[in-house]
C-alpha cells in the first residue's frame, strides 16, 4: 500500500509541476527574455537617446537648418522605432498567447474527438 501511495503522489507532483512550469515558470522566463532583447534593441536603435536629444541639432550644427534637420530626422527615427517596437511586442504577445492556448486546444480536440 505504501508503494502505491508513493507512486500516486509522485504522479500527482509531476502533473502539477508540469502545469506550474508551463503556466508560471516558462512565461516569466519568456517575458524576461523579451524585455532583455528590447533593451538590447534600444542600445542598437538608440530610441531613448533620440527622445532625450530630440531638440538638439545633429552634428552640433547650431544654426536654424541644423535644428530643423535634427528635429525632422529624429522625429522620423522615433516614429520608425515606435512602429518597430509596437510590431515586435504584438508579435511576441501573439506567440505568448499561442503558447498559453496549446494545452487547452489539445484538451478541446481530444474531447471533441470523443463525441
Amino acid at each position: 500500500m505504501l508503494a502505491i501511495t508513493y507512486i500516486v503522489k509522485g504522479l500527482l507532483r509531476s502533473f502539477l509541476s508540469f502545469f506550474s512550469d508551463w503556466y508560471i515558470t516558462y512565461p516569466i522566463s519568456y517575458w524576461k527574455k523579451v524585455i532583455r532583447f528590447a533593451r538590447d534593441m534600444n542600445k542598437t536603435m538608440a530610441f531613448s537617446a533620440m527622445v532625450n536629444n530630440w531638440f538638439t541639432p545633429l552634428y552640433q550644427d547650431y544654426d536654424i537648418v541644423g535644428f530643423l534637420i535634427g528635429i525632422i530626422i529624429r522625429t522620423l527615427w522615433i516614429i520608425f522605432d515606435s512602429i518597430f517596437y509596437f510590431c515586435y511586442f504584438i508579435f511576441v504577445t501573439i506567440i505568448f498567447i499561442i503558447w498559453l492556448l496549446i494545452l487547452p486546444s489539445i484538451v478541446f480536440m481530444m474531447g471533441y474527438n470523443l463525441l
